[in-house]
């Protein structure tokens, strides 16, 4: 099965120009622009690409709410890097059920090596990852 991308739709409207017999300098101008909008997205980043997600271990040394903490590993070179577990939205500390949530997590994970599966990073530049302690992904068990 071909994937069919921007670029390859625009390149098979070139080709319609030149069937459609465009001529002259607008028939010249069209197939420029179409060609240079072909190019620019051959460079352009694929939204839906499978990029592999980065992996890394480390020790939970804070639980700041029900889904964010600190975490100590070799990456972040001494600083604990803070992470928004992935799928789950805990109620914040000044909520109802906030300080539950933050003393359940923080029971389960503070102090224990973690494997972290990096997602993307949020609005606040912290990593959104899943969590997993001895293979159990943490977020599906908070929930």
């Amino acid at each position: 099965m071909q994937t069919v991308t921007g670029a390859t739709r625009l390149v098979r409207l070139l080709f319609k120009t030149r069937q459609l017999r465009l001529n002259g300098a607008a028939g010249a101008s069209c197939r420029l622009a179409i060609a240079a909008a072909a190019f620019a997205l051959t460079l352009w980043p694929r939204r839906h690409a499978h990029a592999r997600p980065n992996v890394t271990e480390g020790i939970v040394v804070r639980v700041i709410d029900g889904d964010t903490l600190r975490l100590q590993s070799g990456a972040t070179k001494g600083k604990p890097h803070e992470l928004r577990l992935a799928v789950i939205d805990a109620p914040e500390i000044c909520r109802s059920g906030g300080v539950k949530a933050r003393d359940a997590l923080s029971a389960r994970i503070l102090n224990r090596h973690v494997q972290v599966t990096s997602r993307a990073t949020d609005d606040y530049r912290r990593t959104v990852a899943t969590l997993r302690l001895e293979g159990e992904d943490t977020g599906a068990w908070l929930v």
